[in-house]
């Protein structure tokens, strides 16, 4: 029975660091896994809006009065995240690190049917399959009928994303009342960013742009 996932190619920079935290664990070694862990963090965070959210933007022409708007929301998302980052993960031991390190790499990193690396999670088969066929129907030439649609599902696709790299990792730290009770609000506010982008965004679209817009996105979502 098929699975569904998101998962966009990470940086090789990502990678990198990715690959070197988990060496260091399995060697058991002495050298500080926090240091690695939260600049992981930081690179997910910042990939992983530009692959739901800065992609879409660049479908946008030029001329459009709302790319620079849009632009403007993206940033202020990723000043957002990084500042929930910075809030909420700093120093930790060893061992306190570890459930981060277990999150990684069993609910976090995927490799694709072409043996590609990738970052993501599994989605609910519905939203996967909604997802697909709709992506299917603009291809077909129905975009423009299809935006409604498609922009609930791609909402839907967000608020997954928010779930699993926000509020389930969030569960792997350390973190005392006061600095949990910040991830709700931050889930809210991301969340109604990301909202706004997508609504403003995909009404301006015509046809063409539809399709580039979900011949990329098909590209995130793998079956296995």
């Amino acid at each position: 029975m098929s699975q569904y996932y998101f998962g966009f190619l990470p940086s090789a920079i990502l990678i990198q660091n990715i690959s070197e935290l988990n060496q260091l664990v399995a060697n058991r070694s002495n050298e500080r896994y926090d240091t690695y862990r939260n600049q992981i963090v930081h690179l997910i965070s910042k990939e992983l809006l530009e692959a739901m959210l800065v992609k879409l933007i660049d479908n946008l022409p030029d001329t459009s009065e709302r790319k620079a708007h849009l632009i403007k929301i993206c940033q202020s998302i990723e000043t957002a995240v990084d500042k929930l980052i910075d809030t909420i993960i700093g120093s930790a031991s060893n061992q306190e690190v570890l459930p981060s390190v277990d999150f990684l790499q069993q609910k976090t990193l995927l490799v694709d049917n072409q043996g590609q690396q990738r970052i993501g999670f599994q989605l609910e088969e519905n939203l996967a399959r909604n997802l697909l066929k709709s992506f299917a129907n603009v291809k077909q030439g129905n975009g423009i009928s299809e935006v409604k649609n498609l922009t609930d599902l791609l909402t839907q696709l967000s608020q997954a994303s928010l779930q699993h790299f926000l509020t389930d990792f969030t569960k792997t730290l350390n973190l005392g009342l006061l600095k949990r009770s910040a991830i709700p609000i931050a889930h809210g506010v991301i969340a109604k960013g990301v909202d706004i982008a997508v609504h403003k965004l995909l009404p301006q679209l015509q046809q063409e742009a539809l399709e580039r817009l979900v011949n990329y996105y098909g590209q995130l979502i793998v079956e296995k």
